[in-house]
């Protein structure tokens, strides 16, 4: 159907009179969607940035040995991005001084509060799952590290999960389990150096071969 110009421009008015209000709504929308989303992005590259600075101002208090004054920088990490690599790290470094101060409970809340937050590389969480198993296995709480270690997946961690599941054993007279999983470990090419000399010894005290 052919419209002549007046009629045209007519059909155009009223279209504007019945969808303009809508249309100009959904522009503003979108914007100002644009706009936050823009804003969250900006302040989210500023919240990791400070947590950066606080990070390294935590190292250097660390190898200095201001122990007090690093805890005190890894709250600020933590405090400012909760769910960056530095807050991750930061609450791993707390607990090991934890551990060192006796303060194992602490220490095992804030190893299971980075275990939700470490995912910042492949296979971050099981690293942390290494640590909380190992504080459970000083705190004799065998059946707990036991099951920390059955949610370890990553395969680089395999050999280093047998290990310790070898030392679980042991301690309570599991002595085949102990053989067999110290046997695991030391199959695992990644074990190597001083952690493969001590596996050994530990496989040959229980009557164990070598492994290679």
């Amino acid at each position: 159907m052919n419209y002549d110009p007046v009629e045209q421009d007519e059909l155009i008015r009223a279209w504007w009179r019945r969808h303009g209000k809508n249309l100009i709504t959904g522009l503003v929308l979108v914007l100002v969607s644009i706009l936050v989303v823009q804003w969250w992005l900006g302040q989210q590259r500023i919240k990791q940035a400070n947590a950066s600075v606080y990070y390294a101002q935590m190292l250097e208090r660390l190898a200095q040995g201001e122990t007090e004054q690093a805890k005190s920088l890894a709250g600020k990490v933590m405090e400012t991005d909760d769910g960056s690599p530095y807050a991750a790290l930061a609450a791993l470094a707390v607990a090991r001084l934890e551990v060192e101060e006796g303060r194992v409970e602490q220490a095992a809340q804030r190893l299971a509060w980075a275990e939700e937050r470490a995912d910042f590389i492949a296979g971050g969480a099981d690293w942390v799952r290494l640590r909380i198993a190992r504080l459970q296995m000083g705190r004799e709480q065998w059946d707990q590290a036991l099951a920390t270690l059955g949610g370890i997946s990553t395969a680089a961690f395999n050999g280093l999960a047998a290990a310790l599941r070898g030392d679980i054993y042991r301690q309570q007279g599991q002595m085949e389990r102990a053989r067999t999983a110290y046997e695991t470990a030391l199959g695992d090419p990644a074990i190597g150096g001083q952690t493969r000399a001590l596996l050994q010894m530990k496989l040959d005290e229980l009557g164990g071969g070598s492994a290679g």
